[in-house]
């Protein structure tokens, strides 16, 4: 025969990033289960973030439009222009053309050539523009499901530590939820007595 107090695994649900308490839809002694929402944090300045980093997803992906599109104007520039000095090369060897206007045709073929790498850089600036702000938008996403605080176990409240409308700190515990399933006592024996245990 022994004395003792028969305990609980303890479970904190603590928020993850600050703000005020939107919601906590459970009281001391309520039972919750393992994923049920028991508190939600409001964040109106993460939402509004988020709407203008999908606007900026938008504005990357209009970007590369233009790029791809300025990339095809480039492209027939510099098949324009050096079929043109192909031509002229071929003019001044019959004496057709001055050197100066082969000069100038070259010059144009040269440029349209460099403006093709301009415009294929253009492009890539376009591809990394999306990336990263598809990126923030990712970021954004995942606070805004940190905000939703779930029960990690299915289990009784033990203590409800914040009521909604509060402002809650990084890391602070919102609810104690005790696991009924891993229930334990512990029970202290004199040396002698303990030896004796297989």
């Amino acid at each position: 025969k022994t004395n003792g107090r028969v305990e609980a695994t303890q479970v904190d649900v603590s928020a993850k990033y600050a703000g005020r308490l939107a919601t906590v839809t459970k009281d001391e002694g309520d039972e919750v289960t393992a994923g049920e929402v028991v508190a939600t944090i409001s964040s109106p300045e993460t939402e509004a973030q988020l709407r203008a980093a999908q606007a900026e997803v938008i504005k990357a992906k209009q970007a590369m439009a233009e790029a791809l599109a300025l990339i095809d104007q480039r492209k027939s520039d510099l098949e324009f222009t050096k079929t043109d000095f192909e031509r002229g090369k071929m003019l001044i060897e019959h004496g057709n053309i001055p050197q100066q206007m082969l000069d100038q045709r070259r010059n144009k073929f040269e440029a349209a050539d460099a403006a093709l790498v301009a415009a294929n850089r253009k492009r890539d600036q376009a591809e990394a523009a999306i990336k990263a702000a598809e990126a923030d938008v990712e970021r954004l996403q995942s606070i805004l499901v940190d905000l939703v605080l779930v029960s990690p176990r299915t289990g009784r409240v033990q203590y409800r530590l914040a009521r909604a409308g509060e402002v809650v700190a990084a890391g602070q515990r919102v609810l104690t939820i005790l696991d009924l399933k891993d229930v334990y006592m512990t029970v202290y024996l004199p040396a002698d007595v303990a030896g004796q245990l297989t």
